[in-house]
């Protein structure tokens, strides 16, 4: 099989995930991330201090970086959007503490993570779908009369 010209591939690049895609993302990684500290906390030998730093640190990265894809849409502020990211950073906050803990208290930690993530998430799905619907015109007033005739 050959490869395909490499001028065809710069314009196959999918388009970056939507804040709601990537919150959604967010909430897997947490997910897999208290599963590991599950499995960690239930080995048989006691878990490495920093088995868990690595994967906090990033998970509290992941949550800035969905912060900033938030507000980089611009949407006027709302007390709905000023509560997601609150809480947003409040994930970021708990994470990157929880790098610096046991395993145990970690998972404590970010055990409703996930759950946030997800909320969130609705959250801002709901906020983007309401304020799009708001700023539509009617169908009738897209159209005047004489174009309306003259499309017909």
């Amino acid at each position: 099989m050959t490869e395909p010209p490499a001028e065809t591939l710069l314009f196959d690049v999918p388009p970056p995930p939507t804040p709601v895609e990537r919150l959604l993302h967010l909430a897997d990684q947490y997910t897999q991330h208290i599963d590991a500290l599950d499995l960690l906390l239930r080995a048989t030998d006691p878990p490495a201090p920093d088995a868990h730093t690595a994967s906090a640190q990033r998970l509290a990265t992941d949550t800035q970086s969905a912060i900033k894809a938030i507000r980089g849409e611009r949407l006027y502020e709302s007390v709905e959007l000023t509560e997601t990211v609150m809480r947003l950073k409040q994930l970021t906050f708990l994470t990157s503490a929880s790098a610096d803990l046991s395993a145990g208290a970690a998972r404590e930690l970010t055990a409703l993570a996930p759950e946030a993530a997800v909320s969130c998430a609705v959250t801002l799905a709901a906020e983007t779908r309401r304020r799009r619907w708001a700023t539509a015109p009617d169908p009738d007033d897209r159209l005047s009369a004489v174009q309306r005739t003259a499309l017909t």
